[in-house]
């Protein structure tokens, strides 16, 4: 919580003068609740490329979601997309690892 508070009054007074107004405070607030937001609306979508909740989506979980979904991705595309988020080569794609890649893109 007091890093919470501390990322906030460092946003929202960058020169560090060590005192905001509220017109920054309220700034910085309202951009917090877009990111939470979007967070949650990422977080959202990997839960439909993860069903059951493992919290390791795979290249074979993305292909049958997509076949299900009647999305027209190959092997190829498949591949890429796990080249691109599976940075450590694990063999899957945890939760924010995806969320890297789609706040990146």
């Amino acid at each position: 919580m007091k890093e919470d508070l501390e990322s906030v009054l460092s946003q929202a007074d960058p020169e560090n003068k060590g005192a905001i107004t509220f017109k920054d405070f309220m700034k910085v607030m309202a951009d917090k609740l877009v990111e939470k937001e979007e967070d949650d609306e990422l977080s959202a979508a990997y839960r439909l490329l993860d069903p059951k909740g493992s919290g390791q989506v795979t290249g074979p979980l993305i292909k049958q979601t997509a076949q299900e979904k009647g999305l027209p991705l190959t092997d190829v595309d498949i591949s890429e997309m796990m080249e691109v988020a599976d940075t450590d080569g694990k063999g899957f794609v945890t939760l924010n690892d995806f969320l890297r890649i789609m706040k990146s893109a």
